[in-house]
């Protein structure tokens, strides 16, 4: 790695838990469930009590994805932006990868708010193994609404390459409720 190429931060952002109340709803349509509200709360007041201020925010469309957005809004800053991406949609760990490498060099952060496997997958592939708490937590499971921070130096966001970030924490909002 370059060590004069900036620090790059990316954070991925599961979806809080959603509700499977109504049977005949489809997959994407479903909205976030008590817990899922709950959850999403105590993951925007982490971001704002730990300054996390992604410099653009890429949000799958599914309605739990964008639920879990409003909540975390006001908590990123205002100068964050904002797209919303129906490719994220259960995406696959190489189309998220994809959609990584397209970004614009000069954001330094990056946050995708997604779903499952496709971002426990990505998670796993670009974290360096290691024997910390959090990648062990990692390696087991990405519940709802749990969020990844991945550190990494390079000059670009393309490309994106295996265990090529530092996994800087998995924070989980089991862990956030109890504190």
């Amino acid at each position: 790695m370059n060590k004069d190429a900036p620090l790059r931060t990316l954070y991925l952002l599961r979806h809080a838990k959603s509700s499977w109340q109504d049977k005949a709803m489809s997959d994407f349509d479903r909205p976030l469930n008590k817990r899922g509200l709950q959850a999403r709360a105590d993951m925007a007041r982490y971001m704002e009590r730990n300054g996390i201020e992604p410099g653009v925010i890429i949000c799958s469309t599914a309605k739990r994805a964008v639920m879990t957005l409003d909540a975390i809004r006001t908590s990123v800053g205002k100068d964050c932006k904002i797209i919303m991406d129906d490719g994220l949609y259960l995406a696959d760990p190489k189309a998220l990868g994809h959609r990584i490498s397209e970004v614009k060099n000069r954001l330094r952060s990056v946050m995708l708010i997604g779903h499952n496997p496709g971002l426990h997958m990505l998670a796993l592939a670009l974290a360096k193994p290691d024997s910390s708490p959090a990648f062990k937590a990692l390696q087991s499971k990405y519940p709802t609404a749990a969020l990844c921070v991945l550190r990494t130096v390079q000059k670009n966001w393309s490309p994106v390459t295996p265990n090529s970030y530092d996994l800087v924490d998995f924070v989980l909002p089991r862990e956030l409720a109890a504190a």
